[in-house]
């Protein structure tokens, strides 16, 4: 089997929960990349990329408990953050 057979055998089995978080985290991405380009505020676009960064590595299937273990605390961090900013 090539990798790109086990690549495409890992995404067809994600479940519907983790395409749940895959939408999150693909709209969550979307909206810091834009807000971080309107506003002027780099690191905001940065997190943006952050977060599509971490979407590659998990449908390459790298290390998801790492990526679950860093990715909630991650998304956690950026509330408070975006309310000291405001």
């Amino acid at each position: 089997m090539n990798a790109q057979n086990r690549s495409a055998g890992r995404i067809g089995s994600l479940t519907q929960l983790q395409w749940l978080a895959v939408a999150l985290v693909v709209v969550t991405g979307v909206l810091h990349v834009y807000a971080g380009i309107v506003e002027g505020r780099i690191p905001v676009a940065l997190a943006g990329v952050g977060y599509a960064g971490t979407l590659v590595l998990f449908f390459f299937d790298y290390r998801r408990r790492l990526l679950y273990l860093t990715g909630i605390p991650y998304t956690a961090v950026q509330f408070p953050l975006w309310i000291v900013a405001k």
